[in-house]
């Protein structure tokens, strides 16, 4: 039995340093240089493609190494095969952080005085009056930033799709979601992407929210349909973006969003996986599949998350 690693574009020499330090007995080859596909029984994978996988006829088992795994359920090879994710609890404290931050960036028009000391003013700016934001999704990381956020006092409605029978206080409904974009300074997304989010920041939502709503996405690129973004910025519906996923990444050179006023562009880099929880949780699943056992964290392929 093998373990494979098939993360292309990324220096992994740590990451399988920690996990033969700590898996000793785990045989792991890692691509390219995967030399017999037919013992591979699970695989740790991010950013593939169709061929990368195609040759793993006896997989047990797939882990993904990031945060969302829509993709992943997209490949053909993969298609009956168990996912699971990896569950990193700093991840959302991460994502709470970095949503934070830019909430308060433009709540209290840091970017104005910024530009007041490049032309040194001094004129005391206050903070807009706007506290109410709707967070999109009520999962780990959407949780972790409404938290966040209620505690530098903003008033936060997390909206869900479907009802959760663990959660009672969010939100669900159209309806609902219609009457609290109507009053929303901020929205902020943090859903999953299934077919049934792809494109849900669009021109029908930016029209429901209030006028002048700042929008921050760290769900997914796809979420959002960059043509209506640009028309709601140019006819003021939303004041500004701070986007850190993209439909294609990396973002290219000629993208408008590079070079727009109201749009903040991060790499993808709100939250990055911790190597330690990465690994711990790829020997454990390692272990339980050698066992003949269901993995952790397994993703429900009807769901998509």
């Amino acid at each position: 039995m093998s373990l494979a690693v098939v993360i292309p574009d990324r220096d992994v020499s740590p990451l399988l340093a920690a996990m033969r330090c700590q898996g000793p007995e785990i045989d792991i080859q890692c691509w390219p240089a995967i030399t017999a596909p037919e013992v591979v029984k699970l695989a740790l994978v991010w950013s593939v493609t169709e061929q990368m996988v195609a040759d793993f006829e006896n997989l047990s088992g797939v882990i993904a190494f990031g945060a969302g795994v829509d993709r992943l359920l997209e490949l053909n090879a993969l298609r009956d095969i168990p996912l699971a994710r990896i569950v990193d609890p700093n991840l959302a404290n991460a994502m709470a952080r970095y949503v934070v931050a830019h909430v308060l960036r433009h709540h209290l028009r840091l970017a104005d005085l910024m530009a007041q000391q490049q032309r040194r003013e001094w004129a005391p700016i206050r903070a807009t009056p706007k506290y109410n934001v709707v967070v999109l999704g009520a999962g780990q990381i959407g949780s972790a930033v409404a938290r966040a956020l209620e505690q530098q006092g903003f008033h936060v409605v997390r909206w869900v799709r479907e009802p959760r029978a663990d959660d009672d206080t969010a939100i669900c409904g159209k309806k609902l979601l219609h009457a609290a974009l109507a009053s929303a300074d901020y929205v902020i997304n943090t859903l999953p992407l299934t077919s049934a989010t792809r494109g849900i920041l669009n021109g029908e939502l930016f029209a429901e929210c209030q006028r002048s709503c700042y929008l921050i996405n760290v769900g997914r690129g796809e979420h959002l349909v960059e043509t209506d973004l640009l028309a709601a910025l140019s006819d003021g519906q939303l004041s500004g973006a701070t986007l850190d996923v993209f439909m294609q990444e990396p973002l290219p050179a000629q993208h408008p969003f590079w070079q727009h006023r109201d749009i903040v562009v991060t790499p993808h880099c709100a939250a990055l996986t911790d190597q330690h929880a990465v690994v711990a949780q790829v020997i454990d699943n390692y272990r339980r599949v050698s066992r003949g056992l269901p993995m952790h964290h397994l993703i429900d392929r009807n769901r998509g998350y």
